[in-house]
């Protein structure tokens, strides 16, 4: 095995993990992302002040980018928005 294609499958693995707990996170309707999504600030906490509404939605949809990496069935440009998405997920998640 290639030196990159190892670097690839290990990187998209770590990926998919943190998609897969940031989603099993959003479901499990505990009280801190709860909070997060209100408009309050609670224990220095800052909320991002989404509806909560967008909770399940945004858990699909990491559950659905995390299956287009790995599906060997989704096409390519499938695939590629997939990465741009959760591109954009981790990029906006550090301000």
């Amino acid at each position: 095995m290639k030196v990159n294609t190892l670097l690839y499958y290990i990187s998209t693995g770590l990926i998919t993990f943190f998609l897969v707990a940031g989603a099993f996170t959003y479901l499990s309707g505990s009280e801190r992302i709860q909070v997060a999504f209100s408009n309050e600030m609670t224990d220095g906490y800052n909320a991002i002040g989404f509806p909560a509404w967008l909770i399940v939605p945004m858990a699909i949809m990491k559950l659905a980018g995390a299956f287009a990496l790995w599906a060997p069935m989704v096409p390519k440009w499938l695939r590629e928005w997939a990465y741009a998405g959760i591109f954009f997920n981790m990029f906006l998640a550090i301000g």
